[in-house]
């Protein structure tokens, strides 16, 4: 009796490559099979770039990724149409079997400007043209009580005395639990040369169950998908004229995973400092070092 040759196991299909959300790059969908097994036929993955900004960053400058293995997940090309006149210069280096993967930067697709509106919560705003040095909050006395800070009135912002950078409270925002809650902070600045927004945060924020982005007039600028062990250092230019700075904490149209997640689902910011910029034109005529004129 022949003896039987050993069968060949067949090779693990690859996850197939989806549009989801990547939770180490704030604002981008990515294109890949690098996601969790768990995902798979779950609300995380999307046929489309549009789809997965649309529900999961809500367009708020969302990147492109696209990162599809095709040594394991390899695309079905359409076959070219013959060229009408032959290629000039044909070389006659051999070709390799193997494809060269090199990663492919996309440039997000460019949206029709839409003016600003600033929202109804925001009453006032902080005239920084006539400051020359940094104004300061802390949030020792509460929101409102040196700069006019507005908070959305469902899920609003509060201080807090259980995690300060320094002082005894800093701000944190409302928990959103729920699917497409959002817990909103702004505050509106002024200046004729603009300034710097210097603050510290701490996020407990984990994607894809909730998120943080930091807004100028609607466009995003900063933002975490993860929690920090501990506080970080940011700052934000603000340019001339008069703006709105919103934080947002969210969390997009995604249910708790079985057992919940170890995440608060909230931010907290404290010692916040606006810096304007200042100009001297020697428009008196006069230069004064030190003490003399």
């Amino acid at each position: 009796v022949p003896t039987p040759k050993p069968s060949t196991p067949k090779p693990t299909d690859a996850p197939s490559c989806m549009w989801h959300p990547n939770p180490f790059a704030f604002g981008t969908c990515k294109y890949s099979n690098e996601y969790p097994t768990s995902w798979a036929g779950s609300s995380f993955l999307y046929d489309s770039y549009a789809a997965c900004c649309d529900v999961v960053w809500k367009n708020v400058g969302c990147k492109k990724d696209e990162a599809c293995d095709t040594t394991l997940n390899p695309p079905v090309m359409p076959t070219p149409e013959p060229t009408p006149e032959p290629t000039p210069d044909p070389t006659n280096k051999p070709t390799s079997s193997k494809p060269t993967l090199r990663p492919t930067t996309i440039k997000p697709t460019p949206r029709p400007t839409v003016k600003y509106t600033i929202p109804p919560v925001v009453k006032s705003t902080i005239d920084a043209s006539k400051f020359s040095n940094e104004i300061f909050d802390g949030f020792e006395n509460g929101l409102t009580s040196i700069w006019p800070w507005a908070t959305t009135p469902e899920l609003p912002w509060s201080t807090d005395a259980s995690d300060k950078f320094e002082g005894s409270f800093s701000a944190r925002s409302h928990p959103v639990l729920n699917k497409g809650d959002e817990s909103d902070l702004h505050v509106a600045i002024t200046s004729p040369l603009g300034g710097m927004l210097d603050f510290w945060v701490k996020s407990d924020v984990q994607m894809p169950f909730s998120g943080c982005y930091i807004n100028i007039d609607g466009e995003s600028k900063k933002g975490y998908t993860y929690p920090t062990s501990g506080w970080e250092s940011m700052a934000i230019p603000i340019p001339p004229g008069q703006h709105v700075v919103m934080f947002r904490v969210w969390r997009p149209n995604f249910s708790l995973p079985p057992g919940g997640n170890h995440v608060s689902h909230t931010i907290r910011i404290d010692s916040v400092r606006y810096i304007p910029t200042i100009s001297e034109g020697f428009e008196s005529g006069k230069l004064q070092v030190d003490s003399a004129v």
